[in-house]
């Protein structure tokens, strides 16, 4: 799916077990902007990585006009919950 730039986009993540919904002890959420480096985001260290509620988290962005193209995502659960899940999503820029 594509998005115009500078558009708040809110990606989530869900972990869940055998009874549901669960934490993992530990969540870190990894975002590639097109052309730049991975960025590392810890949930409890980095406030940009928030808790949804009982095993679904979420991260905002606001990609701007020069970070056009496909991002790529994970969200990585450890402890309680092994899990891991990719995404990718398109920033097209937006000419007036």
């Amino acid at each position: 799916m594509a998005f115009p730039s500078m558009t708040r986009l809110r990606i989530t993540g869900r972990f869940a077990g055998r009874n549901g919904a669960n934490d993992p002890d530990e969540v870190t959420f990894e975002v590639i902007p097109p052309g730049e480096a991975k960025q590392t985001y810890v949930y409890g260290t980095d406030a940009e990585l928030e808790r949804e509620d009982t095993g679904r988290y979420a991260f905002e962005v606001v990609p701007t006009d020069a970070q056009a193209g496909r991002w790529a995502y994970r969200f990585i659960g450890e402890g309680t919950i092994d899990a891991s899940r990719r995404g990718s999503f398109i920033v097209r820029a937006e000419t007036i």
